[in-house]
């Protein structure tokens, strides 16, 4: 078999996955490729400046990598652009001026690319700002326009002259990955994004989707289900729920570990119907597909001001304890800008960075409501009734509460829900504890460190010292 690794950055947390299924598809004897960026590309989502300094280290840090698999890779440039794709090129990137804000952005289609909602996934992540508005970042977006164009056109290209059977690739949902998974499903060649799994000895393979499919999710946390062992499973799902509580979150930063765990917020009264309601940021979601627009609300702060105003006029002593989530410490954007400026007798914000135990609000409170974020799943497992306004890969499974409509969820806050059956959150801890496939070679160190068949993949002392001269240099001649 013919196979190819799209790799136009090595400075990703995931590079490693990248050498790890060239050396396994090596194994099987199949002939493998690499399609890399030398430059070609005017931003990334790791460098969407295009500093050179930037562009070295990641040119070292692959030439690291790749010096640990065997000679017979063969490795490719991107494909120069031709005159009349560079026009082209042009032509697209001068449309970014026509765009006015997010909402058409995401709506701008190329051919079978969403390439609004490349740019817009990269730009966001960025940025860290859902960007509703444009002007302040056209620079940016243009930069972004032109990779995800470049990626998509010469990603065709290069799968019509050379013989390709399957692709592998990061993610997919940046600019400068979603138009070559863009360009393979338009080339009909069958591709699997990759992706960290369930701890940092994991990764996982996603075929023909992005990670962040819910159907694909679904039938995932399913099947994993149904093969597995029934106590083992069942203990698996209670497992990764108590872990968190802890403050052990293996694949990423714990978020609770400052929190004092007896803590509730000062105010808090138990007479009251309380209700805890957990955020995440909104650029997690803002840009992914059309199939994770949130079902009743624009956007989450536009939810809790219209929830706050419904429940002025309610019957019920309701109060609402607004948990920002601690990822939101220290962001300037519009989300957390409009947050403060929600003002109710209602309502208690508590700050990201407060001491105020998440889980002890959680389990405290007479109903909890989110939009996606994995507190909705996890208030569910500790027996609180669990009042979804979003999307997420939870949301189906039957744990959770799923109000149609703006009314509805309303009502739902202000009475006593009953207890949802615990195994549909077991089933999703479960997943969450055990999905992926075990690396072979890589070995990691660290949350993003590690040895690859026992070789470090840390950039030599020359090679750093390369990149941090170009960056001073840079900054003496700007």
């Amino acid at each position: 078999m013919n196979v190819l690794c799209y790799v136009p950055c090595a400075l990703t947390n995931l590079f490693q996955n990248d050498l790890e299924l060239i050396q396994q598809s090596l194994d099987q004897g199949d002939s493998v490729s690499a399609l890399v960026c030398n430059g070609e590309l005017a931003a990334c989502h790791v460098n969407p400046s295009h500093n050179p300094s930037r562009c070295i280290k990641c040119y070292r840090t692959r030439d690291v990598g790749f010096s640990r698999l065997p000679s017979e890779l063969k490795v490719f440039p991107l494909p120069s652009l031709s005159n009349a794709e560079l026009a082209e090129r042009a032509a697209v990137c001068d449309y970014v001026g026509n765009l006015d804000n997010a909402d058409q952005l995401r709506a701008w289609q190329i051919e079978n690319f969403d390439i609004g909602y490349a740019v817009l996934s990269s730009a966001v992540s960025i940025t860290r700002d859902p960007l509703t508005r444009l002007a302040r970042q056209r620079d940016l977006i243009t930069r972004l326009t032109s990779a995800a164009w470049t990626a998509y056109t010469v990603g065709q290209r290069f799968l019509r002259e050379h013989a390709v059977d399957q692709v592998y690739l990061f993610n997919g949902r940046f600019a400068d990955y979603r138009g070559m998974l863009r360009a393979c499903e338009a080339s009909g060649i069958p591709f699997a994004t990759h992706e960290r799994g369930c701890d940092l000895n994991h990764y996982e393979l996603y075929p023909n989707v992005m990670p962040h499919d819910i159907r694909h999710a679904h039938a995932s946390i399913q099947s994993l289900w149904n093969a597995a062992d029934p106590e083992l499973r069942v203990a698996a799902g209670h497992r990764w729920f108590e872990e968190r509580v802890r403050g052990i979150d293996r694949t990423s930063k714990s978020f609770v570990k400052n929190q004092d765990p007896d803590r509730l917020p000062d105010d808090w009264d138990p007479q009251r119907h309380n209700v805890a309601v957990f955020i995440s940021s909104e650029d997690e979601f803002v840009a992914i597909g059309d199939h994770w627009s949130g079902p009743i609300y624009a956007s989450q702060l536009e939810g809790l001001q219209k929830i706050l105003n419904s429940l002025h006029h309610a019957n019920r002593d309701v109060r609402l304890y607004l948990r920002i989530h601690p990822n939101l410490s220290g962001v300037d954007n519009e989300q957390t800008r409009g947050l403060p400026q929600l003002q109710s007798p209602l309502l208690v914000t508590i700050p990201p960075d407060s001491p105020v135990s998440t889980y002890h609000l959680m389990r405290s409170a007479d109903t909890t409501l989110s939009f996606g974020s994995t507190a909705g799943i996890e208030a569910a497992y500790w027996r609180r009734p669990s009042v979804l306004a979003g999307m997420s890969f939870y949301r189906d499974l039957g744990a959770t509460y799923n109000p149609v409509d703006h009314d509805e969820l309303v009502a739902q806050l202000q009475v006593d829900l009953p207890e949802l059956p615990l195994e549909p959150a077991l089933r999703f801890g479960h997943y969450m504890a055990t999905f992926g496939q075990p690396y072979q070679y890589f070995q990691p160190t660290g949350l993003i460190t590690g040895t690859f068949q026992g070789k470090s993949l840390k950039l030599p002392f020359r090679a750093r010292m390369e990149s941090r001269l170009c960056r001073w240099f840079g900054r003496r001649s700007a």
